[in-house]
């Protein structure tokens, strides 16, 4: 009897031992375990291949829950920064791509890995693939990169996939607030704020102030306001919403006193960048200028033979149209409401 209890003790003792040193064990090895299977995770040897990253610190930022910008970790090789690793959730064509951006100390992409994506299998699923997203690498982040048809002819260009071109953008956005992060929280830099207040004369030249016009809004019209030189009424800046590919267009539209649309502005738009965010660029919204307000505006995909045709923006026939909408909007209210 008195063996059977030792024996007892004896193994209690064992088995508290045991216990005790795993239990040390595990608390001296956790925070390193933790740090390998994030660095797995962030797939480090691909993001930034030429560094032998072996340790990662998430950075103490603030990132609201909306942002495309998830996380955004540092990355040290023996102690030195090497890099950062930027998680990021553009949107693609069949959901959001969750992907990992790294960016080397020198101011370059090292490379880009998927986590996530729900785009078309055989098509949008050249997110998987080193053709496209081999392209990224090595590029500055000096400037913004933009998204190209044909063969880049400038160091911040990147070539889109035919066929995949939402997809494409979509990715490239996703890189460009990477590196709008890594300027604004890595760097300190300034990052300018893309949605420049619109001023009396980018909707008519002659144009001084604006002031709110007195009139019943509907849901597609947000906005009306007139534009004098003085106490003469030029014009009105009427803003329309209308439907785009990823969310609703706002246009403000210029509309003379005498019937004619004198410019348009994008005031509010999610395009896919480097395609539908074209209907920002002068190029596009220089073609409604001195269109009459008579009858409606329409898209055309060839050379317009009318005064009243449109010629739509190449792969973004969606984000053309919704600006296009948005115009014939702000004009029949126009000539509802306002015309004299």
């Amino acid at each position: 009897m008195k063996n059977r209890v030792k024996y007892v003790v004896v193994l209690f003792t064992i088995t508290a031992l045991s216990g005790l040193i795993l239990g040390i064990t595990h608390e001296a090895t956790k925070d390193v375990i933790a740090a390998r299977e994030k660095m797995e995770s962030l797939q480090l040897n691909a993001i930034l291949p030429n560094k032998n990253a072996d340790d990662v610190k998430k950075m103490n930022v603030e990132i609201a829950k909306d942002d495309v910008v998830n996380d955004a970790y540092e990355a040290y090789e023996k102690g030195e920064l090497v890099g950062h690793a930027i998680i990021v959730s553009p949107k693609g064509m069949g959901g959001p791509i969750k992907m990992t951006v790294g960016i080397y100390e020198d101011g370059k992409i090292g490379g880009l890995k998927v986590v996530t994506h729900s785009e078309t299998p055989g098509i949008g699923d050249i997110v998987e693939k080193e053709e496209f997203m081999g392209r990224f690498k090595d590029k500055p982040i000096k400037e913004k990169l933009e998204l190209v048809k044909t063969s880049p002819s400038k160091e911040n260009q990147v070539q889109a996939i035919t066929g995949a071109t939402i997809t494409s953008g979509a990715v490239n956005s996703g890189v460009n607030e990477a590196i709008k992060f890594y300027k604004g929280k890595v760097l300190g830099e300034t990052v300018e704020d893309e949605n420049k207040e619109i001023t009396p004369k980018d909707i008519i030249p002659e144009g001084e102030t604006m002031k709110p016009i007195d009139a019943q809004l509907n849901e597609k019209i947000t906005d009306v306001k007139g534009i004098y030189k003085g106490e003469e009424l030029l014009g009105y800046a009427i803003t329309a919403s209308a439907k785009g590919m990823n969310d609703e267009v706002k246009t403000m539209v210029g509309i003379s006193v005498k019937g004619s649309i004198t410019n348009i502005k994008v005031v509010k738009q999610k395009e896919t960048e480097s395609l539908g965010d074209d209907i920002l660029k002068e190029e596009f919204t220089d073609k409604f200028k001195n269109k009459p307000t008579d009858k409606p505006l329409k898209s055309v995909k060839e050379k317009p033979k009318d005064n009243s045709e449109i010629e739509a923006l190449s792969g973004a026939t969606i984000s053309t149209d919704a600006v296009i909408n948005g115009v014939n909007e702000a004009v029949k209210f126009y000539n509802e409401k306002l015309k004299k």
